[in-house]
């Protein structure tokens, strides 16, 4: 189980980190745009969260593909479906956890620094490396 726990950390600390230059490169459009009246920044808001979904669950049928077999969990539909809602849901938390951090961040940098402070700790708490 400790392979599973090392994959979902280190994928999940990838789209988390792979998004924030994004997010903070879309953010003097979005500025532009919405001193201009083109759409409120609620619609751009949204328009981030809902195209993210489709990417999420592309990679996580990939992840599912490779991971599961490789690990040689127990093949029934409930559980593989369970685990894929688990990649998926995971996944998406990352990737929408690194759209906030972006967002309430001034520059990538310290966007960088605080989202690297959040995958330790969320690694940390996660419920692992708990101590005997």
């Amino acid at each position: 189980m400790g392979s599973v726990y090392v994959f979902t950390i280190s994928i999940g600390a990838s789209n988390l980190l792979s998004i924030l230059p994004i997010v903070t490169s879309q953010r003097t459009i979005m500025y532009r745009e919405r001193f201009a009246g083109m759409y409120p920044s609620k619609a751009h808001s949204l328009a981030q969260v809902i195209i993210e979904i489709p990417y999420i669950f592309l990679e996580a049928t990939l992840f599912l593909i490779i991971s599961y077999p490789a690990v040689n969990l127990y093949e029934s539909a409930y559980k593989v479906s369970w685990y894929f809602y688990d990649i998926f849901c995971t996944l998406l938390n990352y990737k929408y956890m690194g759209m906030a951090i972006a967002s309430l961040s001034s520059t990538y940098q310290m966007a960088s620094i605080c989202g690297s402070f959040c995958i330790t700790v969320v690694n940390l708490f996660s419920g692992f490396l708990i101590p005997q």
